[in-house]
């Protein structure tokens, strides 16, 4: 029995042994918690005892206001970080509440006394109104192991258009059409134009501006405008049927913004129409889809036309693009007992035709089809054309 006492103090001593290394362990990591929480690496606290001293992070202001930004500003400031500790004072970048907002440490490690810059920048693009956003900034400070950083403020367009893009659902053909819209500028200058025209020259002739400035009354309904102008846009009849797109282009006497573009969009719609499969009526677009040059490929739809004007409309094809799809304008049959009648047409892509990208898309574009109608109040038709030709 004395001969197991010797073996039996060992195991006890061992066990000993690894309770004391359980104890330290589980304490250095309570010490080192919020850095692993953070970050999930430890920083190199083994240098910072007791006797050298530790880290201390202080940071004067943590909240910087911009104030009122323009949108095409840059919010960029920066923060200052020191060291008022007795040992070096490492960080790092964190986590921020948003991917427009980024942060960049000046020094990484910083010694007793001395200071860092950390650089918070904030991308103002695409936003309009009061924003806050923030940054974290990792350290072994274990007393303040997360520094947030914080800019707020409020962007605002240097002018700005109400509504942003003109839209008018529904013109009937032969009529003209009106909409009213304001250009609000947010500068300590007053707001002028100095010249306006319209982007596509091909349909510009049915397009017109006229502009007044805006009264103190209307001005007390923008937030801090000083001064703007009133639009009235008239578009004439003679538009093709279907959808159009403009673009009203406007210089301006703000050197930040310089030149303003209003989108215009609508649909003139009549008595005539167009039916088939892959048609999308508020775009004027057929999408016959992806098809090969050598096996070519044929659509047909048709063109729905009411009664009354079932006596006076004569369609024919005016102009194609590209010039190698064929267009066959068929008989017109009528519609059951509908006050309507539905003409045939064929669209063909023959075999061993050019590849292409006509999908619309980006730069490339669409084709397309243009009808004459013989019908004086919408005397065109024009349906587009997305498609794809692959070798």
């Amino acid at each position: 029995m004395k001969r197991n006492l010797p073996f039996i103090a060992k195991i006890a001593a061992a066990g000993f042994l690894g309770m004391v290394v359980g104890v330290i362990s589980g304490a250095s990591e309570f010490l080192l918690w919020p850095a692993i929480k953070q970050t999930g690496t430890v920083f190199p606290l083994q240098t910072e005892t007791s006797a050298l001293g530790e880290p201390k992070a202080v940071v004067d202001s943590s909240v910087f206001d911009f104030g009122v930004l323009d949108e095409h500003a840059a919010g960029e400031h920066q923060f200052i970080i020191r060291n008022e500790g007795t040992a070096p004072l490492r960080l790092e970048e964190g986590s921020t509440t948003c991917r427009c907002t980024s942060s960049l440490v000046g020094r990484k490690e910083i010694r007793p006394g001395e200071e860092t810059v950390v650089t918070v920048k904030f991308d103002l693009k695409g936003y309009s109104g009061p924003y806050s956003q923030s940054v974290t900034i990792l350290t072994n400070d274990r007393r303040n192991p997360r520094i947030v950083l914080s800019v707020r403020g409020k962007v605002t367009k240097a002018v700005q258009a109400i509504p942003s893009e003109i839209v008018l659902t529904r013109v009937a053909a032969g009529q003209p059409a009106v909409a009213e819209f304001r250009l609000v500028g947010y500068r300590p200058t007053p707001l002028s134009i100095s010249s306006w025209s319209f982007e596509d020259s091909s349909t510009a002739e049915y397009f017109s501006v006229e502009f007044r400035p805006l009264q103190a009354a209307e001005l007390e309904q923008h937030e801090g405008a000083s001064g703007g102008v009133s639009g009235v846009l008239t578009i004439r009849p003679g538009l093709p049927l279907g959808a159009f797109s403009q673009k009203l282009v406007v210089k301006t006497n703000y050197p930040e913004a310089p030149e303003i573009t209003v989108p215009i969009r609508g649909t003139v719609a009549s008595e005539i129409s167009v039916v088939g499969v892959g048609w999308d009526e508020g775009r004027s677009l057929l999408r016959l889809g992806t098809f090969r040059r050598t096996t070519g490929l044929e659509r047909r739809i048709f063109l729905r036309v009411s009664r009354s004007l079932a006596d006076r409309v004569q369609f024919a094809v005016e102009k194609v693009f590209p010039e190698f799809v064929q267009v066959e304008i068929g008989s017109p049959t009528p519609l059951g007992d509908a006050p309507a009648m539905l003409v045939p047409v064929t669209i063909r892509f023959p075999q061993g035709c050019p590849a292409g990208n006509y999908l619309g898309i980006d730069d490339q574009p669409s084709g397309y089809i243009l009808f004459s109608t013989g019908v004086a109040e919408a005397p065109e038709l024009k349906v587009n054309l997305s498609f794809l030709i692959e070798s």
